[in-house]
């Protein structure tokens, strides 16, 4: 295992410049195999350009070996400015890295992710050229920050957390579902922003001294506006042209899907995101108020509660949801089943009375939302199924194996009993599970899992006659989340995206990327066939299949 010691700033600098200092924090990042000049692993790579004339460049930062153990080293930026190709590119690659682990820690997915595109590295561009936009990019393999000027200063969004920590939630997210990389359903794109802001809370949460900060600045509070539920601090304003930083998207909104242009997926994040952050001020509220009975100072007592709702609880919510996730085209109701089944699956003990409560208040906040009706919608229990009789190694292994196990559960998956299926590669993790109240000392053991996933196709009614298509397909799908040890099941969820208001929804982002020129009709045998669009339909007998790829999330020039 190599090492590389870095510096990292905690949060954007103009706003901590505001407060008197910039606020950073050293990190260790950890690869398997090698840390070189770049900086680069195994896993993440910094390529350099330079900005005006798009010409590679060296290697901007260089690796200092320790002279005991040179596979462990530094990457060195003091002194430099912020402006500096060698600061952009470690803070970039070292931000990047620090978000994979935290992602994939046992409290996390508990595996190692892989990525949505062939190939072990994932590339990082700090320099990628002028624009008030970063990236993630499937075809280029890559995540591309760019730079601009306001206020007469460069701002650098290479050098601001919570975009890094974005973009590469983006690209984790495209690892770990990658269905979602074409859909066209605009809840499936706003699944992708959402995750992504969450991800980046998650990370400022992680951070000891902007926790520490920020509740000495709030009184103890995180249900107002502040670094935690504010994104992109030093990119929102600038780039909207105002004179004071502005929060790109903040996560304190209370807006519900009736109130939301349900064709907006940047719009549509808020919702989702924000249900989801309010569940977090729930719960962060429930363990103060515990703290505080147990006879912790108010202070203390706010610093404990964010250190276990926000790392421990939050981090294993969001993250272990995500793996649960059905494949293909998603509502947000598919995500908050995914986001409860997960936890009830890490709190096995029906008992546990803070986990139970916060899988109730999570569905009182969709609900809130109008994400769903009642908590019956969301909060399903464990299958009564007797366990699996099949070999679980077999099974992850073999394609085949997978697949004629797949073909016996058509029915409790939901899948039609004809039409061709896809057994996507099956995932094995081993997660953390809690038995006990953690306040009182909770029993912590590993319980490892297996997850087969499975889609199929979906036709529906096509009422977009731009298309001249009568049918278009979507792709929908089930996962089965099975324990290993005992082969119990713990999860069986479905996609819901079929549903009347869904097909409405995608018939509204079509008209639009039509409008807009986003989407192109390519019709199998035309004699002229376009050679590239952000999202194609193309069209055969009479049937449409769209592929809505998610860079439409960033042509705005939102991230």
């Amino acid at each position: 295992m190599a090492e590389a010691d870095v510096e990292l700033l905690t949060q954007d600098a103009t706003v901590t410049a505001a407060k008197g200092s910039a606020l950073r924090e050293s990190c260790t990042l950890r690869d398997d195999s090698y840390f070189l000049d770049g900086p680069v692993c195994r896993r993440v790579a910094v390529v350099d350009f330079d900005p005006e004339g798009g010409r590679p460049q060296p290697a901007p930062a260089s690796f200092l070996p320790d002279p005991q153990t040179p596979a462990n080293g530094t990457y060195s930026i003091a002194g430099l400015g912020e402006d500096d190709p060698a600061t952009l590119a470690v803070n970039a690659f070292g931000t990047v890295m620090d978000t994979i682990a935290m992602v994939e820690e046992p409290n996390g997915l508990g595996r190692r992710i892989a990525w949505g595109f062939d190939g072990p590295q994932l590339l990082v561009v700090p320099r990628a050229g002028e624009w008030a936009n970063a990236f993630y990019e499937r075809a280029t393999r890559s995540l591309q920050f760019f730079s601009f000027t306001a206020r007469q200063r460069w701002i650098h969004t290479a050098l601001s957390r919570d975009i890094v920590a974005h973009e590469c939630a983006h690209a984790i997210l495209d690892g770990v579902v990658p269905t979602l990389y074409d859909a066209i359903t605009p809840q499936s794109h706003a699944i992708h922003e959402a995750v992504a802001d969450l991800v980046a809370v998650l990370m400022a949460v992680r951070s000891r001294p902007l926790r520490a900060r920020v509740l000495a600045e709030t009184g103890g509070r995180i249900d107002e506006s502040t670094a935690f539920n504010s994104i992109a601090e030093d990119f929102g304003g600038p780039r909207l042209q105002q004179e004071r930083p502005g929060a790109l998207r903040d996560l304190n909104e209370r807006r519900t899907l009736a109130e939301t242009d349900p064709t907006d997926p940047h719009a549509l994040s808020v919702v989702l995101s924000g249900a989801l952050y309010q569940t977090l001020v729930d719960v962060f509220d429930g363990y103060a108020a515990d703290y505080r009975r147990q006879g912790s100072s108010p202070e203390a007592a706010a610093q404990k509660a964010l250190a276990v709702s926000g790392p421990l609880f939050f981090r294993r919510l969001l993250l272990r949801g995500l793996d649960y996730l059905p494949p293909g085209e998603l509502t947000f109701a598919d995500v908050a089943r995914a986001l409860l089944a997960a936890d009830r699956a890490a709190y096995p003990d029906s008992d546990f009375p803070r986990s139970a409560d916060g899988r109730g208040r999570l569905a009182d906040r969709m609900i809130d939302r109008g994400i769903a009706a009642s908590r019956d919608e969301l909060l399903l229990g464990a299958p009564d199924l007797p366990p699996v009789d099949v070999d679980l190694e077999a099974i992850r292994d073999s394609d085949w194996a997978a697949y004629r196990f797949v073909e016996r559960l058509r029915p409790l998956l939901g899948i039609p009993a004809d039409g061709p299926i896809i057994v996507h590669p099956r995932v094995d993790a081993t997660k953390l599970i809690y038995l006990g109240f953690e306040q009182s000392g909770a029993s912590v053991r590993e319980q490892r899992e297996l997850l087969v996933k499975v889609s199929w196709d979906h036709t529906e009614a096509n009422e977009v006659h731009r298309l001249r298509a009568a049918r278009r397909v979507i792709r929908t799908g089930a996962t089965l989340a099975i324990q290993w040890d005992s082969k119990q099941v713990l999860a069986v969820l479905r996609s819901d995206s079929a549903d009347p208001a869904s097909r409405d929804s995608r018939d509204a982002m079509i008209r639009r990327l039509l409008e807009e020129n986003a989407l192109v009709v390519d019709r199998v045998g035309a004699t002229v066939r376009p050679t590239a669009a952000p999202a194609v339909a193309v069209v055969e007998g009479g049937t449409a299949r769209i592929k809505a790829n998610s860079r439409l999330l960033h042509l705005s020039g939102r991230t």
